[in-house]
């Protein structure tokens, strides 16, 4: 007779499987169980196990599997959750927690059950009545029941027992416990097609050579195994040089990423004599919704990357956007999954079903006649929101990229956790890599890497971190870089194999350094003191960088303020930036106190900097003739203010295609950042058609990180470029700016210079003057004005200024030498004259947004603002770069009359009267008050900005804003000159403008500052 069941020395014929399930169920009918009815199972594997599953199943019930293994607490729970009627189990497992429930013993209550019949009962299952409850933490801890009706699974079985080719010779070994959803894999397809249950046994999954022996023993032909599991298996194969069974024909993997190294390592072993198949489903769509075949192909992305697949039969996919709506090819959206396997819901949880499991917009279906479908396979009328982030790789075959909730915000960088940890285990030493996001003290998110090391011997050494951190930078921006490297054995794992995520230990549990590098000195141990406080790691380190150990300019704010406390001394940010170690800031500390507070030592002296020569011109092709005809346009910036609604004037008055520089690393990723700029700003996502091609890239890198054949490649395709990419902020200093503003501005001129000769449009700031009027007594500043009239006192600046003083000297040196560049200098700018779109996060909108916050604002008298709106700054820039005349020239964006620069006092008032009390305070009595509030909480607007307002930049005694209180003006005559015979008009900042502005950031939760209006 054919065997059903394998228990090392013991078997179970199919004949009498079915004899002893048949007794069990009507044993269980006499006991109440029936369709809907739930009966728990606590038996450890056997097959006594397997013979309850079908006997509940027989009796037309619902089993939910309570593995004894689990905890006692995690038990209880679930059976107080589901009200089981009565729990299966044995007197071994017999326990307390089910003292409220009817037990039924299968050992010692087995002679009372041999009594009833073994026929097959004459009971009928409708389709829609429940198979199963199993519970699953997901993302929330909390174990919820994913209820999973007889049509999914008897839908699944079968497209499980075609697609894997399940025959009666094959030998499958049962691996997961029965409350992992792929015990149903492995059972059921299994034995409705007459094939061997092996059940494993514990030693089996403790020793790579136990497994792979006692499999060669049983003869197996199909693993289907956690990717956990078979990430240890390739390893193991490898190191241990022992060989799967000659009988394995399938392995089957699924329940986490799989690693493209350990493919590679597990082909080096196996080749392809085994077919590998990778599948992806949450329990909520009844075990795989999507696989992948690994044998023989080409699998890995250019990023590598492993893809789950394509949907199994009677399932549909949908990648979506936040509003449902279908991302493009390529970009990074929302897994919905539709189709016979979607689950009636959560147990007990109507909310979470119904947020979980939504309308399909996609079906014809109304949800009313969901049920007459789902005997055909149909219950297309609703969808399931996995909350996993995929792409659709342009083939047809989807990446997993995780969970949208490992999707977190560093230093105000949305990052995808994902992405850190594939470039992490891309490094050789790296076996396999996760990063988390931790909040310290401050409650600031900083990224901590755990990484298990291929040769744990070998590999661990004091530079290893440092190697990986390396490696890191030169795939990822700084703020992707995880602050702590966290070095262990191997990864805790859940009861059904996954990493434990969850177990994983704290940073401040294993930080060690050891005691030389230790500071030693009492200043330097004052400081890693409050470091310690600050970022709240326990040890600090002497040479230990204050950024790589996740500090930012929040936190490098906090510290200023916990210096000078400590010191009392006139401490500059910059200092943190320039010396950011313990030792290094000691040293500046220490000269800062010897000199009295001489602040000369750690300015950036113009006159000192070094400006790069611009590159030669590489070609002989000449400009494009007709600059109103560009076919492509290389835009820098379109992912910030400016930079998107120059995009969108671009994208309407010309045809050209639009190839933007967007810092990622992938292109789906490039427009999804794309697409969720244009939303912030009230600019139609639409818009954004095949026009627009995004340039993963980065500005601080050389050739933007492309390589040689891309940069060529894109020299040779481009027309015209407009460089408005750089990196605004007002506390960094030009050390740690020059990257991006000063050598990114150099590798726009190399791209304008290879290829063909490219028109630059290339966008400054009249910032690059400073406080002329205050150290010239010039009271304007003049389009064609010598930019050397700002060099000899711009080191009193800040860094953005004096990078883009730089940027603006390369700019105009390689105009001299024949590149042909269109300079604009804009002043600030406001928020759309219609929509009142605005950058929340810029000088102007923090300023607003903080004094309303604090009820007061700071009395400057004339300091004004040459603000102009973004729609007329973009318009401008377009019309005036597609004028031939317009090569060669400067054009000021600043109102075209001094007199409508905007004052500062005025627009408080403004605010004032539009239902917002602010009181009027001298400088120093608001900064002393604003610092007192954010000491009480950092959640004022102007919090970040706290050094740029403090810090006494000039003779230790004037701030910046009290530098520039005596406003220069800005003539413009080239700008009105240039816009003669257009319908572009300045628009005059009037109260009306100004309410329109406040409306969009005041009456909302703006950049996550609550304000609420008087």
């Amino acid at each position: 007779e054919m065997i059903a069941i394998v228990d090392q020395g013991r078997q179970l014929t199919y004949q009498q499987l079915n004899a002893k399930a048949n007794q069990l169920a009507h044993y269980l009918q006499k006991q109440g169980v029936g369709s809907e009815v739930l009966v728990g199972i606590c038996l450890e594997r056997s097959p006594a196990l397997i013979i309850s599953l079908m006997a509940i199943l027989k009796a037309g019930g619902a089993y939910v599997p309570l593995d004894p293994d689990y905890p006692v607490e995690r038990l209880e729970m679930m059976q107080e959750d589901s009200q089981a009627r009565l729990i299966l189990t044995t007197r071994k497992n017999r326990a307390e927690w089910m003292r409220n429930t009817k037990i039924v013993c299968t050992d010692t209550q087995e002679h009372e059950i041999s009594q009833e019949s073994r026929e097959n009962l004459n009971h009928t299952v409708a389709a829609h009545h429940l198979a199963y409850v199993i519970y699953t933490s997901g993302s929330t801890g909390k174990p919820k029941g994913v209820m999973i009706e007889h049509h999914s699974l008897a839908t699944y079985v079968e497209t499980a027992a075609q697609e894997y080719e399940i025959q009666s010779g094959d030998r499958i070994l049962q691996f997961a416990s029965i409350c992992f959803d792929t015990s149903a894999e492995e059972i059921y397809p299994c034995l409705t097609r007459g094939a061997t249950l092996v059940l494993r046994t514990d030693e089996m999954i403790g020793s790579a050579q136990a497994f792979v022996k006692h499999s060669q023993t049983w003869g197996i032909t199909v693993w289907n195994l956690p990717t956990a599991f078979w990430h240890f298996l390739a390893t193991e194969l490898a190191t241990l040089e022992i060989s799967v069974p000659e009988s394995l024909r399938l392995v089957i993997i699924g329940g986490e990423k799989a690693l493209a190294k350990r493919l590679e390592l597990w082909k080096q072993q196996v080749g392809d004599q085994v077919r590998l198949v990778n599948t992806y489903g949450p329990t909520e769509t009844t075990i795989v919704a999507t696989q992948c075949d690994l044998t023989g192909t080409q699998a890995v992305s250019a990023l590598g990357e492993l893809p789950i697949g394509k949907a199994i039969p009677q399932v549909q996919l949908y990648v979506l956007d936040d509003l449902l709506k279908p991302v493009p090819s390529g970009t990074v959206g929302n897994l919905y999954i539709g189709g016979s396997g979607v689950a009636r819901g959560y147990l007990n949880c109507p909310e979470l079903t119904k947020e979980r499991f939504v309308a399909n917009p996609f079906s014809p279906l109304p949800e009313s006649k969901n049920r007459e479908q789902i005997e055909t396979g149909g219950n297309r009328s609703r969808l399931y929101r996995t909350g996993d982030r995929v792409r659709d790789r342009g083939d047809g075959l989807l990446e997993f990229l995780g969970r949208a909730d490992h999707q977190v915000k560093i230093r105000g960088f949305r990052v995808e956790l994902f992405e850190i940890e594939s470039a992490l285990n891309q490094h050789p030493t790296v076996r396999e890599g996760i990063v988390l996001a931790k909040k310290d003290s401050l409650e600031s998110q900083h990224l901590v890497a755990y990484v298990v090391p291929e040769d744990s011997e070998e590999e661990i050494s004091n530079n290893w971190v440092a190697i990986l951190r390396t490696h890191l930078k030169t795939k990822l921006p700084d703020y992707m870089v995880p602050a702590l490297f966290l070095v262990l054995n191997n990864f805790p794992l859940t009861f059904n194999g996954k990493v434990n995520r969850q177990a994983l230990p704290e940073p401040d549990s294993i930080c060690q350094l050891p005691a030389s590098d230790l500071p030693q000195m009492p200043l330097a141990k004052q400081i890693a003191s409050l470091w310690a406080q600050v970022l709240a790691i326990p040890v600090i380190g002497r040479q230990d960088s204050f950024f790589e150990l996740g500090g930012n300019s929040l936190l490098a704010a906090h510290l200023i303020s916990l210096l000078r406390e400590q010191f009392s001394i006139e401490l500059p940010i910059r200092c943190i930036y320039e010396t950011p170690t313990v030792q290094g800031l000691a040293d500046t500390i220490q000269k800062l106190q010897q000199s009295g507070g001489d602040l000369n030592g750690v300015l950036t002296d113009l006159n000192r900097q070094s400006i790069p020569a611009p590159p030669k011109i590489l070609t002989r092709k000449p400009p494009l003739a007709d600059l109103s005809a560009p076919k492509t346009i290389f835009l820098t910036g379109a992912t910030g203010f400016l930079g998107a609604f120059l995009l969108y004037e671009l994208l309407q008055q010309t045809q050209a295609t639009l190839y933007c520089l967007v810092r990622c690393a992938k292109r789906g990723e490039g427009l999804a950042r794309l697409q969720a700029t244009f939303a912030k700003y009230s600019l139609p996502v639409a818009a954004l058609d095949q026009r627009v091609v995004p340039v993963p890239g980065y500005l601080d890198r050389p050739r933007f990180g492309l390589s040689s054949i891309q940069f060529s490649r894109l020299a040779n395709r481009v027309d015209v470029i407009y460089h408005v990419g750089a990196m605004v902020n007002f506390v960094k200093p030009y050390s740690v700016l020059e990257a991006t503003n000063v050598q990114g501005t150099y590798e726009i001129l190399k791209l304008a210079s290879r290829g063909k000769l490219k028109p630059v449009n290339h966008v400054s700031t009249v910032g690059v003057f400073g406080a002329t009027t205050y150290f010239t007594g010039l009271p304007t500043v003049y389009e064609d004005d010598d930019l050397n009239l700002s060099r000899d006192f711009l080191c009193w600046d800040d860094g953005y200024a004096q990078t883009k003083w730089v940027a603006e000297k390369l700019i105009l040196a390689a105009r001299e030498q024949g590149i042909p560049i269109t300079l604009f200098r804009p002043g600030f700018i406001m928020g759309h004259s219609k929509t009142g779109a605005t950058n929340t996060q810029d000088f102007l909108s923090r300023s607003v947004m903080g004094c309303v916050q604090m009820g007061s604002y700071p009395d400057l008298a004339n300091f004004k603002n040459q603000v102009v709106t973004v729609d007329y700054a973009s318009r401008a820039i377009v019309h005036l770069s597609q004028q031939f005349k317009s090569i060669g020239q400067n054009y000021h964006l600043t109102p075209w009359s001094a007199e409508n620069d905007l004052s500062w006092n005025e627009l408080f008032q403004w605010i004032n009267d539009a239902g917002y009390p602010l009181q009027k305070m001298t400088y120093t009595n608001w900064k002393n008050e604003l610092n007192r509030q954010t000491k009480l909480s950092r959640s004022n607007a102007l919090y970040p900005l706290l050094p740029f307002l403090n810090d006494k930049i000039y003779k230790q005694e004037l701030t910046i804003l009290e530098l520039y209180e005596n406003t220069s003006n800005f003539d413009c005559q080239n700008t009105i000159n240039g816009l003669r015979g257009s319908n572009i008009n300045c628009p005059i900042i009037d109260i009306d403008l100004i309410y329109i502005y406040l409306n969009s950031i005041l009456r909302t939760k703006s950049g996550g500052y609550s304000l609420v209006s008087q």
